[in-house]
């Protein structure tokens, strides 16, 4: 995969990723008022990590080389915490 490519996917990936923040948000307001506090946690921190990795891919399309790399795999990590802090989101919800 070349740098637009990866570039591309990250991009895709973050607008899901709003999209299912923006879900699990509706889904935690029907939840009850007790519960509610755990899944804000969660959607605070999955809109943190948004923003990390927003960051992240303006740097990546500001860099090339090894710095390029370096930062692919700084995001890399990023999205993969992101993934787990998504199911376990997803998870408390269901």
């Amino acid at each position: 995969m070349n740098n637009q490519e990866y570039q591309g996917k990250m991009e895709y990936q973050l607008k899901e990723l709003g999209e299912k923040i923006d879900e699990l948000t509706n889904k935690a307001e029907n939840a009850a008022e007790d519960v509610k506090r755990g899944y804000r946690e969660n959607i605070d921190l999955l809109r943190s990590q948004k923003n990390v990795i927003q960051d992240k891919l303006q740097e990546l399309k500001n860099s090339s080389g090894e710095t390029w790399d370096e930062i692919k795999d700084g995001l890399d990590r990023t999205w993969d915490e992101t993934k787990g802090i998504m199911k376990n989101a997803v998870s408390k919800l269901k």
